[in-house]
């Protein structure tokens, strides 16, 4: 398990038990609550360096600095009944696609909580979902800190075999 290095263990957040709220108010209530936790992690001035939200679709979209990755952006949305994590890995491999592929599935056979699939567009995200009504800030910290650590394991490798003749190792 990863946990978000800039994590809180002080935010007590949850829906659970508010059986009272019907789902759009559940929905409501967690997405003002990722907007605080957003708000509260810019004010620390670590990693978080940018957030803009859609409230139409109920989606955050926060910016991270990464390590092996420049920029890692997890869109984070609120539906009806779970908060769905989503980050763009890697375009679809262009070289040893075979073996960029079995690496891939091999990292994904012991990724938790979190799985990788491929878009529409034949591009690897890193995905995640949790029951709207488990949403509170150990959860969200657990799924935060778990995309990005899973992001700097797996880039660099995947980008080097899928992208061997063009990626070059980010030094920092």
């Amino acid at each position: 398990m990863h946990l978000w290095h800039g994590a809180s263990s002080s935010v007590n957040f949850s829906v659970a038990g508010r059986a009272e709220l019907s789902g759009s108010d559940h929905t409501t209530v967690v997405y003002g609550f990722i907007r605080s936790w957003s708000d509260r992690q810019l004010a620390l001035d670590g990693d978080l360096i940018a957030v803009d939200s859609d409230p139409e679709l109920k989606r955050h979209y926060l910016r991270f600095r990464g390590r092996e990755k420049e920029i890692v952006t997890v869109w984070v949305t609120v539906q009806k009944r779970t908060v769905t994590f989503e980050t763009y890995l890697l375009p679809a491999p262009e070289e040893n696609v075979k073996e960029c592929l079995d690496y891939l599935m091999k990292r994904n056979y012991r990724l938790h909580p979190l799985h990788l699939g491929i878009g529409p567009e034949e591009a690897v995200y890193l995905v995640g979902r949790i029951p709207l009504v488990d949403c509170d800030g150990l959860r969200f910290d657990e799924m935060i800190g778990s995309m990005i650590a899973y992001t700097d394991e797996i880039f660099p490798t995947a980008m080097s075999i899928g992208f061997q003749s063009r990626y070059r190792r980010r030094i920092t």
